[in-house]
């Protein structure tokens, strides 16, 4: 099922969309599209670079999309300590305009490896007076970029999209998919702040297995799988009271429910962010947040959890 893909730039619907093309004609301007584009999961930074790259074909007329454009992978076994590799020949074969290598999940590139990803910005970029290569990365966190990198690059920061940007992504898609959309609709995009653009695209792959070809109010409510907030007040009551076990079965039962580990803690860190009495337990929320994108996904990691927020609170009210 193809669901509705932003392919250009009148097609993007993100915040802040007048800065993202003033930014470009700025690196257009002086020929600099080496580019980090940086934010949190679920803002289309991928989309954002794949209409980069359909800008940069059109601009340039690149006729050849291979010759032109490499997607880096770490996942490619390229080593980038060897200059023999797919990286170095493709950066080499000479072509009559400019090329461009995209980075995604920045994040995974150790140290070392950023040190020699800045040795190719410089030779291929920085020494080169025409025919360059620019190198586009998109990261979660500028902490995740070490200086060297950081230095060479033009960064661009990603938010969160907003209820009204979520609200038209959902029209274009339901357009698309020749599902109506009510009116009434718009209203449970306001109350709810835990909406995802990922989420909503599995809801309309939902819709269609279910042959809902109307969608409302009550239609959400029904079948859109969003954690009700309250949840997370009845959680931190049992913390703040001393009930542990009960706190943990909280999240067990949205566990149990079929979300994900990650899920949880990401509804649990939008939940806290507007919550100035729980912030303090951000820092356990991204330490686990952290572990699961390390590979630990065992639903234990709740018990840790919130024994680590159980533990900082009682040590600070006592």
């Amino acid at each position: 099922m193809e669901l509705f893909i932003p392919k250009t730039f009148e097609d993007l619907v993100i915040p802040h969309k007048d800065k993202w093309l003033a930014f470009y004609e700025n690196c257009k301007a002086n020929n600099n599209f080496n580019i980090a584009c940086i934010g949190p999961y679920d803002t289309c930074k991928t989309t954002i670079i794949n209409c980069l790259l359909a800008k940069l074909q059109e601009d340039y007329n690149l006729q050849d999309k291979r010759k032109c454009i490499f997607k880096f992978s770490l996942y490619d076994d390229i080593h980038l300590q060897t200059k023999s590799n797919t990286l170095t020949i493709f950066c080499q074969t000479h072509t009559p305009h400019d090329k461009f290598v995209v980075i995604e999940k920045f994040d995974e590139l150790n140290e070392q490896n950023q040190q020699h990803l800045k040795a190719y910005i410089d030779e291929f970029h920085l020494f080169r007076e025409k025919h360059k290569v620019h190198f586009i990365i998109e990261a979660s966190s500028h902490n995740k970029i070490k200086d060297v990198i950081k230095s060479r690059m033009q960064c661009f920061n990603t938010t969160l999209l907003s209820s009204s940007n979520l609200y038209c992504s959902m029209k274009r898609m339901c357009e698309q998919q020749w599902i109506l959309l009510n009116d009434d609709v718009e209203s449970f995009f306001h109350k709810k702040k835990n909406l995802t653009i990922s989420s909503l695209r599995l809801f309309i792959q939902k819709a269609k297995l279910l042959q809902i070809n109307t969608i409302n109010y009550d239609t959400l409510v029904k079948h859109y799988q969003c954690i009700d907030e309250s949840i997370f007040d009845e959680y931190f009551h049992h913390i703040e009271s001393d009930e542990s076990k009960e706190a943990n079965h909280v999240l067990f039962d949205l566990y149990n429910d079929g979300y994900d580990l990650s899920d949880i803690f990401y509804f649990l860190y939008e939940y806290v962010k507007d919550h100035e009495s729980f912030v303090y337990s951000i820092k356990y929320l991204c330490y686990y947040i952290n572990e699961h994108c390390n590979g630990h996904y065992h639903k234990l990691y709740i018990v840790f959890l919130t024994n680590d927020i159980r533990n900082h609170y009682f040590s600070n009210v006592k």
